[in-house]
């Protein structure tokens, strides 16, 4: 069951269309408290923020570094009459207050798709510092594992006037998968041509990883893969969700972190 509901029959204006099967998880899979103090890191346009407002949550707040995203979700806010507000603002260096939210969310492309793997670091340092102690911090990961051992060299994708060429390798000792993309058209002319990098977590790296920044029960749940959504449907790498808590700081010595499959 999605938390995205359409109203038939109503504005099209309380309709989002979009893909949140990672959000639709974390609601059904905890006790729901519309007073806590969320933030979306890395928003986009709104609609995942937009979602847990309707849902009935009070306190809820995105960021994101894209200034046409932020205009965007705002625009959709302000049509929706949702109380949500949105910053601008570089994830990694945020304006807020220590212990600011209660819950944080990295969802989308937000976490392992930086030039270094350091931004991923300092993301998750930047995190620690706004979640209260012991708050939640979900993070949506691709399947780093799944990706080295099945990912697509190189691949062309037909459009009807022109074609996308992906030229893919791992680089970074095979921690990171960079891909070309070149796009085509017969009137424009090459329209793209940029290179990508992502950088590749397995459960084991990235429990390593929390574990060291502090971060405590650490817990991994499938998430559904990443879909483009179209005729047909493809459906692209699996993704898993990771579920941690910030430290409890009035104490020196932390919990011992677990990683575990729900």
């Amino acid at each position: 069951m999605s938390i995205i509901r359409h109203s038939h029959g109503r504005s099209s204006e309380r309709r989002i269309i979009a893909d949140y099967s990672d959000l639709d998880f974390i609601l059904r899979y905890r006790v729901p408290s519309p007073s806590l103090r969320i933030l979306d890191c890395g928003c986009e346009d709104g609609g995942r923020s937009l979602a847990l407002a309707f849902r009935g949550y009070k306190n809820v707040t995105g960021i994101d570094r894209s200034a046409n995203n932020i205009a965007a979700a705002r625009q959709r806010a302000s049509k929706r009459a949702a109380e949500v507000r949105f910053l601008q603002g570089e994830p990694r260096a945020t304006p807020f207050a220590d212990r600011a939210f209660d819950e944080v969310l990295l969802l989308g492309k937000m976490f392992g798709h930086g030039e270094a793997a350091r931004a991923d670091v300092e993301l998750l340092i930047e995190m620690q510092r706004i979640l209260t102690p012991e708050g939640m911090l979900w993070v949506g990961v691709a399947d780093g594992d799944w990706i080295r051992e099945n990912y697509e060299q190189e691949n062309i994708e037909t459009l009807p006037q022109g074609f996308i060429h992906r030229r893919r390798r791992l680089i970074e000792s095979g921690n990171c998968l960079e891909t070309h993309v070149l796009i085509s058209d017969e009137t424009l002319g090459v329209s793209t041509d940029q290179t990508f990098r992502e950088w590749l977590y397995g459960k084991k790296q990235m429990t390593t990883l929390l574990h060291q920044l502090g971060f405590e029960a650490i817990s991994y749940h499938t998430s559904a893969p990443s879909r483009w959504v179209g005729a047909p449907v493809r459906v692209s790498t699996p993704r898993f969700l990771v579920h941690c808590l910030a430290p409890y700081r009035r104490h020196n010595a932390l919990r011992v972190a677990t990683a575990g499959q729900n």
